[in-house]
């Protein structure tokens, strides 16, 4: 990682880089783990995988998952998936969680998606004070355990690194 330009790469689930979200999203101000020190440890509470939404699939993602259930991705795609314009997605609802959190457990947390991964660290979270803090009534893991490095945080927008 350390031959990385981290600003060169795009942030996971954008299409610009850290330098492009600081200048067009942040207007040119520091994002908030910049100026703060941010904690967090999963607490395994699996609030973040019954929570509505989306979850995106990169290819590598739909890949490592199919493989790791021995299955084609194009099965994986058909039976698991939609689409949301180009991408490839998975839908919670409020009536139906992720359906790889069976149990309390992710059932594929070895090859979980990227955006799994590096939750809470997503640039929408980690942008300003306000989204941070907003985001502890879905995760009560902000505010915990270990200090992320300004390093550390940058690694998980690109992709580079996972919290768990």
């Amino acid at each position: 990682m350390d031959d990385v330009d981290i600003n060169l790469l795009t942030l996971v689930g954008y299409e610009i880089t850290l330098e492009e979200y600081r200048q067009n999203v942040l207007d040119g101000y520091p994002a908030y783990y910049e100026v703060e020190p941010l904690r967090f440890e999963c607490t395994q509470c699996g609030k973040c995988c019954s929570r509505p939404g989306e979850i995106f699939l990169t290819p590598s993602d739909i890949y490592r998952i199919a493989n790791h259930l021995k299955m084609e991705p194009r099965v994986f795609k058909k039976t698991l998936c939609s689409r949301s314009g180009h991408e490839w997605i998975m839908k919670v609802t409020r009536s139906k969680s992720c359906p790889f959190f069976v149990e309390d457990r992710c059932t594929i947390h070895a090859v979980k998606p990227i955006q799994c991964r590096t939750y809470p660290f997503w640039p929408e979270v980690v942008g300003t004070q306000a989204a941070w803090e907003g985001e502890v009534e879905a995760c009560e893991g902000i505010g915990r355990g270990k200090t992320w490095t300004v390093e550390e945080i940058e690694a998980l927008l690109v992709g580079l690194d996972a919290t768990n």
